[in-house]
């Protein structure tokens, strides 16, 4: 649902502007519509639909921090009922925001950067996956060649992120033994 899966494509591939913008509004979200999103991945998926929203020019959005876990541990509210959804009307943003240069970058760049390297490349999946001794979800196992592994899983602390500035700590020590290198 939150990417332009077919048969002969990778497995998340970005959905093109106006699909996702069509999506958004037939789940009756618009531009300014605040949305809480939520998953039982620790935030995995959820923080990609997060991406996509912002890609899109919609900043109204926040990620449940420990998602439905979290949610159902607090004794928050659950309904099995179903929502009936009226389709929205988007403002659309313009299309030059879905392809901005600091949220995205081509493959062939990527391919470039290996030869000539301008930036490096970060890994957050698992390690095992990364180093290719568990693969599996993709037909090949291994990473981009100069990437680093950081797991999604080490923004985590007992299912919760971790906070900002433990995070920042971290990141900031990831940069520096990476300078030294």
């Amino acid at each position: 649902m939150l990417s332009a899966v077919t048969s002969g494509s990778d497995r998340h591939p970005l959905l093109g502007y106006v699909d996702f913008q069509a999506r958004l509004q037939g789940w009756d979200i618009g531009v300014t519509t605040q949305v809480v999103v939520y998953d039982y991945a620790n935030g995995a998926i959820a923080a990609h639909l997060c991406w996509l929203r912002q890609l899109a020019g919609h900043h109204q959005v926040a990620l449940l921090d420990g998602g439905l876990q979290a949610w159902q541990d607090h004794a928050g509210l659950m309904t099995s009922g179903y929502y009936q959804l009226r389709a929205s009307q988007l403002c659309a943003s313009s299309t030059e925001i879905w392809l901005n240069q600091h949220w995205c970058i081509a493959s062939a760049i990527v391919m470039i950067n290996i030869e000539q390297p301008q930036f490096l490349p970060l890994d957050a999946r698992f390690q095992n996956r990364f180093n290719s001794k568990d693969e599996p979800i993709d037909l090949m196992a291994g990473h981009v060649p100069t990437a680093i592994n950081r797991p999604f899983e080490k923004n985590l602390f007992v299912g919760h992120f971790k906070s900002v500035t433990q995070l920042r700590k971290e990141w900031l020590y990831v940069s520096d033994c990476l300078v030294q290198q």
